[in-house]
């Protein structure tokens, strides 16, 4: 679960495993994005309920997403449940699969 006290790890992990134009923008909001959940005490729990293989080649693929998350905040203190849709671009790097875009469906 991500929350104020250790959104910063997250942060990490998910630069750790992000690639290219994906990663960039990223490393440049960190920052800011760690300081957000925390002055708004935000929680978020979340799963995947469906993944696909849309496409795959050697060193690149798009999987297709579907999470369902609960997040929580100063403001939203009883959950509000949200559902996205997502297209992952992935690259392999050094025998690892990165991610290289992450595009909201509809």
């Amino acid at each position: 679960m991500l929350s104020a006290q250790n959104a910063q790890q997250h942060v990490d992990d998910l630069l750790g495993q992000a690639t290219g134009t994906f990663r960039h923008p990223l490393v440049g909001y960190s920052g800011l994005v760690t300081s957000v959940l925390q002055q708004g005490q935000v929680a978020s729990a979340g799963s995947v309920t469906a993944a696909a293989v849309e496409a795959l080649a050697a060193n690149s693929a798009t999987a297709l997403v579907t999470v369902a998350t609960t997040v929580t905040n100063t403001q939203v203190t009883d959950g509000l449940q949200r559902f996205y849709r997502t297209a992952m671009g992935l690259q392999r790097a050094g025998g690892r699969w990165l991610a290289s875009s992450a595009d909201v469906i509809g």
